[in-house]
């Protein structure tokens, strides 16, 4: 766990900061109230199917136990981004609805280049009328935050079909997320080429199963014109009826898929529903097939082919990255999730996993929070399953004897609920500050923040409280509300320019014989009243030490009011960061902060980084192909939009920003900006700064 220090160095070198912020000319802005936040909402149960399953799964013994299925929100789609306005609470009681972070700046689609129609010489315009490919349909047209109808073009559609089945769509990364979905869900004509797949929308379709986003997936498939077939799209329906539980309407259109497509996966399909309704010799035969065909890799299947056909012995111990079919046959069977079926599960596995009331309890909320980070999980939907867990007083009064000695979901699910309902600033910082840094070292920082949104931005800054301003305004930053953010740093800011008050010198209390007296005669005996107290001294060194926390990141996030700057400013914040965590680490930060810092335009003279080369002069990282960069190089040139974003996921991968070297973090962040995604560039820097410990 990174300790920071607060000691003799920090005011000395925030004054080297401040000296330097103050020549740029940093503005320093006023404070509003925030509000308060009121009692967790407690889940409620899910409503059940009227369909009879056979094989439905029967309450257990001891209900009590059970953690209520939720309802949980369905993903919508994303929303025209409104012009910021400052947070102004309305009211001093949390609201029942998790609240979503202000943006900072309007998502606008980069402008496409427009094509010009042909005209003769009489000026009426003329040209040939082309039949509109149905894979050019979406839920994004550009004001909606699409990326524009002629994204695609200059792209070659070959090449675009290639390389989209590997777009990273299990990636923590919160900005990733969402420009995939915008890749993916935008109005747009099909880039021009010879086609290598069935269709442009069902590599979209299955990208986005891919990603857990069942509803996206459905409105999609809603859209798609009937004469257009594609074998993704009955795949990406019939798994969504699945990981939903609809077991009906699957095992209703099976036979129909099975006579269409001769995928085994389907004849397993099959194979379950004939087991649900009792036809065990139609089991056997579709299993003799299968292991005629050579499909003897899955065992689980074949386990659970046994186990739903009535042999009681057969269990499912291991299941490794499972299949939405195996899931529902697990769920049928009434057989528990095994230890291992989170850690490596796809993100709309992780959802289905959430939400299995008769999960055990530890393996539900890890799922939830994996799905969550992935993307698949709404914020909403986590919250009300940590909301949901019942915790003795004793419990909720030891939580930070626990947070110390407990490191599982159940005690992030804990430090939630404490965090909700404790009324006292003071108290709730202290919860938060505890969640937030255990999330720090363990991982899950992002869906930590995210879910503490609410009890962090009820907070009030006040000097009271600055001793935890640079963990709140971290961790505002991460849940994008860079706004609230931003007041906590221009507090810091101002308390850390406060002259500290010199103490007044000791005076010798001296007292006559003859007021000694009069003191023991009158029952005084005693010193004399001090004088009245002076005004208490404001916590510079804490701000000081938050000031050079917030600051690199401030002038990453903040759009509204960017922070002036001057290469000075980095010359005395290198101290601070040396100071603060050791030369060895402050090298690794500082060579990712300062690239990404050239990358976004800032000047970043030689005198910057000297101090970096007496560090090691090689690092080890992951890096994209050669031929990946060369391709980014050569979209961001011809501005060819969409292919860019795609390039920039494919180099960022599955590690993310937080996990990119400094050299891939450079090219992608100049090609988002050189396309006209700004923020999105910013998010890319921000998420790559937090995740390297700044």
């Amino acid at each position: 766990m990174t300790v920071f220090r607060v000691d003799a160095a920090v005011p000395i070198i925030f004054a080297a900061v401040l000296s330097a912020l103050t020549v740029a000319g940093w503005p320093i802005v006023d404070l509003s109230a925030q509000t308060q936040l009121g009692p967790p909402k407690k889940l409620m149960p899910g409503e059940t199917n009227a369909y009879k399953d056979p094989a439905a799964p029967q309450p257990l013994a001891d209900p009590s136990k059970i953690l209520p299925s939720q309802q949980v929100p369905t993903a919508k789609p994303p929303q025209p981004v409104q012009p910021v306005l400052p947070v102004q609470p309305a009211s001093t009681t949390m609201p029942a609805k998790l609240m979503r972070p202000v943006e900072t700046e309007p998502a606008a689609a980069a402008a496409a280049p427009q094509r010009a129609p042909a005209a003769n010489q009489t000026g009426i315009q003329v040209g040939a009328l082309r039949e509109i490919d149905p894979s050019s349909v979406g839920l994004l047209d550009p004001g909606a935050g699409g990326l524009g109808t002629e994204m695609w073009a200059g792209s070659d559609r070959g090449r675009i079909e290639r390389l989209l089945p590997r777009l990273p769509m299990g990636t923590l990364s919160p900005v990733m997320q969402k420009m995939a979905r915008r890749l993916l869900l935008s109005s747009a004509e099909v880039p021009k080429g010879e086609a290598v797949a069935p269709s442009l929308l069902g590599l979209r379709v299955e990208r986005l199963a891919a990603g857990g986003l069942t509803d996206e997936v459905n409105r999609l498939l809603n859209l798609a014109p009937t004469r257009l077939s594609d074998p993704a799209f009955a795949r990406a329906e019939m798994n969504g009826l699945l990981l939903t539980g609809d077991r009906p309407a699957f095992c209703t259109r099976i036979e129909d898929v099975v006579a269409a497509d001769s995928d085994p996966y389907w004849l397993k399909g099959l194979a379950f529903c004939k087991a649900l309704e009792g036809e065990t010799q139609s089991v056997d035969l579709a299993v003799s097939i299968l292991r005629d065909q050579g499909e003897t890799g899955d065992e689980a299947f074949f386990t659970l082919a046994d186990a739903l056909s009535g042999n009681g012995e057969a269990v499912v111990d291991s299941l490794i990255d499972p299949s939405p079919l195996q899931l529902a046959m697990l769920r049928a069977a009434r057989q528990p999730l095994p230890s291992d079926a989170v850690p490596g599960a796809r993100p709309g596995i992780l959802r289905a996993q959430a939400e299995a009331a008769n999960a055990d309890i530890d393996l539900r909320l890890a799922a939830a929070e994996k799905a969550e980070a992935a993307g698949a999980l709404s914020t909403e939907a986590l919250a009300q399953i940590y909301a949901g867990i019942e915790f003795s007083d004793d419990e909720m009064e030891r939580w930070a004897e626990l947070a110390g000695d407990s490191h599982t979901p159940r005690t992030n699910a804990l430090l939630f609920q404490v965090a909700t309902i404790e009324s006292e600033p003071f108290k709730r910082a202290k919860v938060l500050q505890t969640a937030w840094r255990r999330a720090r070292d363990e991982g899950g920082f992002g869906a930590m923040a995210r879910v503490t949104y609410n009890a962090a931005r009820s907070l009030e800054p006040s000097d009271e409280m600055i001793w935890a301003a640079a963990d709140i305004g971290r961790a505002l930053l991460m849940a994008g509300d860079s706004v609230t953010a931003r007041r906590w740093f221009d507090l810091a800011s101002e308390v850390a320019a406060t002259p500290k008050q010199p103490k007044p010198p000791i005076k010798p209390v001296v007292i006559t014989a003859e007021e000694a007296a009069k003191r023991l005669t009158t029952g005084m005996l005693g010193a004399p009243k001090p004088d009245a107290p002076p005004s208490p001294e404001r916590p510079v060194d804490e701000a000081a030490q938050a000031v050079l926390e917030l600051w690199p990141l401030i002038l990453i996030a903040d759009l509204n009011t960017p922070l002036a700057f001057r290469p000075a400013i980095l010359e005395a914040w290198w101290p601070g960061q040396v100071a603060t965590v050791g030369e060895t680490a402050a090298s690794e930060r500082a060579a990712v902060y300062y690239s990404l810092l050239d990358a976004m335009g800032y000047f970043m003279p030689d005198t910057v980084w000297a101090p970096l080369l007496n560090g090691p002069l090689t690092v080890t990282a992951y890096t994209p192909a050669p031929a990946l960069t060369r391709g980014l190089e050569s979209a961001v040139k011809a501005k060819r939009i969409a292919e860019t974003v795609l390039l920039c996921l494919l180099a960022l991968g599955d590690v993310g920003p937080a996990g990119a070297d400094p050299s891939t973090l450079h090219a992608v962040i100049r090609a988002l900006r050189a396309v006209g995604l700004i923020r999105e560039s910013r998010d890319v820097a921000l998420e790559a700064a937090i995740g390297r410990g700044l």
